[in-house]
């Protein structure tokens, strides 16, 4: 497969433009060109005119004879990762492994184990996606707080209000894995080139449910309502759990708690569970009117239909050399309430696919 980067277009070109300008600059014909794929799209507007950039996979005719006879830099030979296997035991488990927490790292750890064959059985503290909705509008409109069923807790966990971005800063292979499942269970096909690519709060909720279907099918169990309670260990080998006040045998256990369920880690750390500090960042949440960014990124093109809602980022150091930055922004979103306990309060940004709010 050949990979061709930085292929631009502008604003009045089209995306059937990608082709002739690879097979012009491969110096073949377009009907030689057999598939292709877009990695990464992109929006340069550092300056006028605007330029959507592109980075293509390729399969053509005669490849390698093409790669040698094409040298430039935009040109390279591409072969695509590998999926990870997964490194079993040896010794048969006596009881299926358990994971707590339905949140991003739960649902994918549960859903490699019963692609596995491990059937696991998943404990939520919140609602399944359907009632955990309901729980939520109740609280957005009357402030009704429910502290096991909340914007942080339930099927999905946090990143099921919270817009359903897939950016990272790290270049492990399994981002494909990643993002092929979220597109089996449903998401939009544009996640798997977008340079910052996002589901939505409003899509993503139903890929979630997918995805947990997927679990129940290969053999897994999902408990909804039901809360981590302690765990027994003898000897440094895990017995049991305890949830809802019913113990289960367990030899493996996953613990994908998220960052809000405190009461769970206290139990943990209560039983001697080592636990690292990590730096933390306290952060506060800004309203911008999305027209005045978008018109600030893009200048006098910033009404054109084909570009995106803007985003940007910005980064400075204070006089005691602390930083300061811009992170995780929702264009086109709303800043939402996210309180999981009474009396505290949290806020959090989320958008919805189309990212069409002011």
């Amino acid at each position: 497969m050949i990979k061709m980067t930085n292929v631009e277009l502008t604003l009045t070109e089209n995306k059937e433009d990608l082709l002739e300008k690879a097979a012009q600059l491969l110096r073949i014909k377009l009907e030689d060109i057999h598939q292709w794929t877009i990695e990464k799209e992109s929006i340069d507007a550092r300056k006028e005119p605007l330029k959507f950039v592109y980075t293509l996979h390729l399969t053509v005719a005669n490849e390698e004879a093409v790669l040698k006879r094409i040298k430039h830099k935009k040109v390279s030979f591409y072969e695509a990762p590998k999926p990870t296997v997964l490194k079993k035991g040896i010794k048969p488990l006596g009881h299926r492994p358990v994971v707590v927490g339905l949140g991003p790292c739960g649902l994918f750890a549960a859903l490699k184990l019963a692609e596995e064959g491990y059937r696991p059985l998943v404990l939520e503290r919140g609602e399944e996606m359907d009632k955990r909705d309901v729980t939520v509008d109740l609280f957005m409109e009357k402030g009704i707080l429910n502290p096991q069923s909340n914007i942080q807790f339930g099927e999905g966990g946090a990143g099921a209000y919270s817009d359903g971005k897939l950016t990272t800063r790290i270049k492990d292979p399994r981002i494909h894995e990643v993002i092929d499942k979220l597109l089996v269970a449903g998401a939009p096909e544009e996640i798997t080139y977008m340079a910052k690519p996002h589901v939505g709060t409003d899509l993503l909720k139903d890929v979630v449910v997918n995805m947990r279907k997927r679990i129940l099918a290969l053999g897994g169990e999902v408990r909804f309502n039901t809360q981590f309670e302690d765990v027994t260990i003898k000897q440094g080998q895990l017995q049991s759990i305890r949830a809802n006040g019913e113990d289960i045998p367990a030899e493996v256990l996953v613990l994908a708690l998220g960052h809000s369920a405190r009461d769970t880690y206290e139990t943990l750390f209560l039983r001697g569970f080592t636990m690292l500090a990590k730096s933390m960042a306290v952060g506060v949440r800004i309203e911008n009117l999305q027209w005045r960014i978008n018109e600030n990124q893009y200048g006098a093109s910033y009404t054109h239909p084909k570009l995106r809602p803007a985003e940007y980022s910005l980064a400075a150091k204070t006089s005691d050399a602390r930083g300061v930055y811009s992170f995780c922004m929702c264009p086109g979103g709303l800043v939402v309430p996210a309180a999981s306990e009474e009396g505290l309060l949290a806020v959090n940004g989320m958008s919805y696919h189309q990212r069409d709010g002011v």
